[in-house]
């Protein structure tokens, strides 16, 4: 109740507008991407970015992730100090529920260097990287790492004289965060 209070202040807005990262966009754009797609999201996601990249542990199945004996397993500290097992919460789709690892994310960073392309195959026009990359909402807040907020990405258009793009997330005990300049 407490974050709704006042939501008909800031609950509508024109695109570019406004900012306000909300997971649940994401959740629906994935079910846009199935729909258009006419394949499931994690299939569609998995034929067009995770095989043209060699991305193969990277996972978004129970099954897939248990299937890999040198997975990375996330732990917290209980109340007695014990390090108990974190369980990750599967059924996350389009708004964090691929499970990866540094070597398949590199991969997906170097497509994104290479505006769009990896070995020789394009993922991406290099316009869509560009668009990708502009900002498109500014964040209402001052960041040192972010002004603005792209396709997905969050953009310092002047980091230390350079641009500055990256993209953060967390679910429970799993993390991730990438910066290219």
């Amino acid at each position: 109740m407490t974050f709704m209070k006042g939501f008909e202040g800031w609950v509508e807005a024109r695109p570019g507008e406004r900012f306000f990262y909300l997971n649940e966009g994401y959740v629906i754009l994935g079910k846009v991407v199935e729909r258009v797609s006419g394949v499931s999201y994690e299939d569609f996601v998995r034929k067009s970015i995770l095989e043209p990249l060699g991305m193969k542990r990277s996972y978004f199945r129970r099954e897939e992730v248990e299937g890999d004996p040198e997975v990375a397993v996330g732990y917290v500290i209980d109340r007695d100090g014990r390090h108990v097992k974190s369980r990750f919460p599967y059924g996350v789709t389009a708004d964090g529920g691929l499970l990866s690892n540094p070597l398949d994310m590199a991969r997906y960073i170097v497509m994104l260097l290479n505006r769009g392309v990896y070995n020789g195959v394009e993922l991406l026009s290099p316009r869509m990287v560009e668009l990708a990359e502009s900002i498109h909402t500014r964040l209402p807040y001052e960041s040192m790492v972010a002004d603005g907020y792209g396709y997905g990405l969050m953009v310092k258009e002047d980091f230390l004289g350079r641009k500055l793009v990256g993209h953060g997330g967390s679910v429970l005990t799993y993390t991730a965060y990438f910066n290219s300049m």
